[in-house]
């Protein structure tokens, strides 16, 4: 399973003069990007990566070459003398793999074909569709295909190659033994707590995540286990006993349509992204009322091994990261705008 890249299409390859050495571009741009901040903290903002996961690829680059790249300094990281030679090989081949990229994107005749994604995710359901219409803009001898869903019902489309990759929680994929997957981790994007304007838990002061419960619960799809266990573990602290009996979500159901209207009728709450909450909010139906320890759950695109992506859809595949990179950082200006001075609900100590 590898981290989220921002390598061009087709630029993942070892890095030549070191037999059997297994360093991927990926690792290259990790290397240089904490050698350019001067610290892995600022490096891993930059990248959309955690702290942790940088410094495992860090290390283990290391670990490769037999020796540190970076030593410790004062508030910051110098670079070893076997440092320097790593990034300055390194950056070449980074320029060569952007090159290489920019010279397929010109070419339109290594685009020709179909592309065709399944989309299991809200928070890349919102990008899709604009990054097909520029697509096929540029392109318009591809054809395309977009499927949207829940990821389990898109696993008979990538088991039998009608789709060229599926975007959605991992979790439900991971599950499928006989399903080989390329999988590149995503950022997780933010959730908000949201309910219709005048929903009855805004009058009740002091409400806590607890007192959600008294209400149904309506998901754009199946909770990923780290969030599913976390609610389930405050259900269970609930008083009334219809409050922790109650199934969550009570109603998995993919599109915004199905969604809103039980929350505007039956006082359901819903957990989204905010840009997928956005129009409604801003036209004074629906009022976000918690967010912050959420996450929508593992978020990846994965692909079949066995099945190589092709130019079209790589660049089709990139350009969706790209937009999704967009959206995520709209939702953080959502979150700062909605929630400036206290980001959650507090849960009871």
């Amino acid at each position: 399973m590898t981290r989220r890249s921002r390598s061009a299409p087709g630029a993942a390859d070892a890095l030549p003069g070191q037999e059997g050495l297994d360093i991927e571009l990926r690792h290259i741009r990790h290397v240089a990007a904490v050698a350019d901040h001067g610290s892995v903290t600022r490096a891993a903002l930059e990248l959309g990566m955690s702290v942790s996961a940088l410094s495992r690829s860090v290390k283990g680059v290391e670990l490769a070459l037999g020796a540190p790249i970076f030593v410790a300094q004062a508030g910051s990281v110098g670079v070893t003398e076997l440092g320097r030679l790593f990034l300055g090989r390194g950056r070449e081949m980074l320029q060569a793999a952007a090159a290489l990229g920019q010279h397929i994107e010109r070419n339109p005749t290594l685009h020709a074909g179909r592309v065709a994604v399944g989309v299991g995710a809200k928070a890349m359901e919102l990008s899709a569709g604009d990054v097909a219409l520029a697509f096929l803009q540029q392109h318009p001898e591809v054809s395309m295909e977009i499927r949207c869903g829940l990821v389990g019902d898109l696993v008979p489309g990538l088991r039998g190659h009608e789709l060229d990759f599926v975007v959605g929680h991992p979790a439900v994929l991971r599950e499928r033994a006989d399903l080989s997957l390329d999988t590149t981790l995503l950022p997780a994007a933010p959730l908000v707590l949201a309910a219709r304007a005048g929903h009855p838990l805004l009058d009740r002061p002091g409400f806590t995540l607890i007192d959600a419960f008294d209400y149904l619960a309506v998901a754009a799809g199946h909770a990923n286990p780290k969030l599913l266990a976390t609610v389930l573990d405050l259900q269970t602290r609930c008083v009334s006993p219809l409050a922790r009996q109650r199934a969550w979500p009570g109603v998995v159901a993919p599109l915004w349509s199905m969604i809103e209207p039980l929350m505007l009728e039956a006082d359901a709450l819903t957990l989204l992204p905010p840009s997928e909450l956005a129009d409604a909010v801003h036209a004074g139906r629906v009022v976000p009322l918690a967010a912050g320890g959420w996450t929508s759950s593992e978020l990846a695109l994965m692909s079949l091994k066995s099945r190589p992506l092709s130019p079209a859809a790589r660049l089709f595949r990139d350009r969706l990261l790209a937009a999704y990179d967009l959206r995520l950082a709209e939702d953080r200006r959502l979150l700062s705008a909605w929630f400036p001075q206290a980001p959650a609900a507090p849960a009871p100590a």
